[in-house]
């Protein structure tokens, strides 16, 4: 009994608030970068909180920097433990997930409810050296209970996997929730570490692997894979083409993201960046009359060449009868977004003013403020909020989240300052007050 108590003690970790000022979050460990997962109604407020993951600063641990650890050392590395930003209106709180949660890196995580209740999916990635060095990490399923106000984490599952996480998608089904885990390569990949697989979640709390159904190309890195909303059977992906690490070498066959089913594929065509083309995130955007697809994009040259150059988000018309992708002219108004480089910034779906119909926006800005897509009788817009964005980002781009207060049908921002110091394990953060959106 003694030794039960002690694992149930292990598992579950009440969430007590750190002894820091609301707009500075202090990690555990130095950081390089910082991410804002999901956001979700986390302590039963109404108000969304989000989840604020992170990556370590592996030269002041090692004195060697991202992305040249070589596998040997990673045991020496201590992990970083996310961050959870209750947003309550006066009294934000944050506070830190438990010691089992500390991760190398992790940028993909999402919440979703099953049996009545919230769950989040924390997506351990552990990518701190080139391809061919990366271990991975084990990700993990925690319930969330809100207990007289108190928020507890338990961990109830964990992949069976050490992986490189770098999408996560969930649906709902009869027998419990599905789950995408990418790990940038296909289903049968031979170097298992970049296997992704489709897991159900059971309502029992298990996770079992599953036949995906599908078969993903094998020459295309998978930067995010996940379920069609509108197209039975489908999953999006968004890929980036496969470079020798200089770039002077192009393994890819197709650059093209595309739609996968068990019987077809449907190309997103034609590709922004030809055979240069790296696709991060995408996004499906409906509504009674219109069906689109956008795509936030970068050129990529190489991890040791220049790297990634450029954005732009490529809006396609979709076509259910006949399973087919234009690029969207004649109903898109969809102007050229204005930030320099894409990676771990994303496409996210919200229903942003409360009619019922979801907008997508970018999570990631400059100067021009927070891009929101929305449809507007079928047809596509986008419109540029600067009143959701800090005014002086620093560095080369301001991180966001949007977050909704369901009661006042408002939306209000959580932002990330990009230009902290490495070999510091904290970061400023802002939230804006609560804001009507009106499209």
């Amino acid at each position: 009994m003694k030794n039960l108590a002690t694992i149930y003690l292990f598992l579950v970790h009440v969430l007590y608030p750190l002894s820091v000022n609301a707009k500075s979050v202090k990690f555990n460990v130095p950081i390089e970068a910082v991410y804002f997962t999901d956001a979700a109604d986390v302590d039963g407020d109404g108000i969304d909180d989000v989840i604020i993951s992170a990556q370590i600063d592996a030269y002041a641990q090692l004195g060697i920097k991202c992305c040249e650890v070589p596998a040997s050392l990673i045991g020496q590395i201590e992990g970083v433990r996310p961050q959870i930003y209750l947003s309550n209106y006066g009294k934000p709180k944050l506070v830190e997930m438990p010691k089992e949660a500390e991760t190398h890196r992790a940028w993909a995580g999402t919440f979703f409810r099953m049996n009545k209740n919230l769950y989040y999916i924390h997506g351990k990635n552990g990518e701190l050296g080139l391809p061919s060095q990366n271990r991975g990490e084990r990700s993990q399923i925690y319930r969330i209970e809100n207990i007289n106000g108190t928020v507890k984490f338990q961990l109830v599952a964990t992949f069976p996997y050490l992986r490189t996480t770098a999408s996560l998608d969930v649906r709902n089904v009869n027998n419990g929730v599905e789950i995408i885990q990418n790990n940038y390569n296909s289903f049968t990949a031979t170097t298992t570490v970049y296997r992704s697989h489709k897991f159900l979640f059971t309502k029992n709390e298990k996770i079992i692997e599953i036949d995906p159904g599908m078969r993903l190309r094998n020459d295309i890195a998978h930067n995010e894979i996940k379920f069609s909303r509108a197209l039975d059977g489908y999953a999006i992906t968004s890929t980036e083409v496969w470079k020798n690490n200089s770039g002077t070498r192009t393994l890819t066959k197709n650059a093209a993201s595309y739609y996968v089913s068990k019987q077809h594929k449907i190309d997103l065509r034609p590709v922004p960046y030809d055979k240069n083309h790296a696709g991060f995130s995408s996004e499906e955007i409906i509504d009674a009359e219109g069906f689109y697809l956008l795509e936030l994009s970068t050129e990529f040259f190489g991890h040791q060449n220049e790297g990634y150059k450029g954005s732009q988000v490529t809006a396609y018309a979709l076509d259910k009868s006949l399973f087919s992708a234009q690029l969207c002219k004649e109903n898109c108004v969809v102007p050229k977004i204005d930030l320099p480089m894409t990676t771990q910034v994303y496409l996210r779906r919200l229903d942003l003013n409360f009619d019922g119909i979801d907008e997508v926006y970018v999570t990631g800005y400059k100067d021009k403020g927070v891009h929101i897509f929305y449809l507007e009788s079928g047809k596509l817009r986008q419109i540029n909020s600067k009143r959701l964005a800090l005014k002086n980002v620093g560095g080369w781009y301001g991180r966001v989240q949007l977050l909704r207060d369901i009661d006042k049908k408002c939306i209000s921002s959580i932002s990330a300052i990009s230009n902290f110091s490495k070999g510091k394990n904290n970061i400023d953060i802002k939230k804006s007050s609560c804001k009507k959106l009106r499209l």
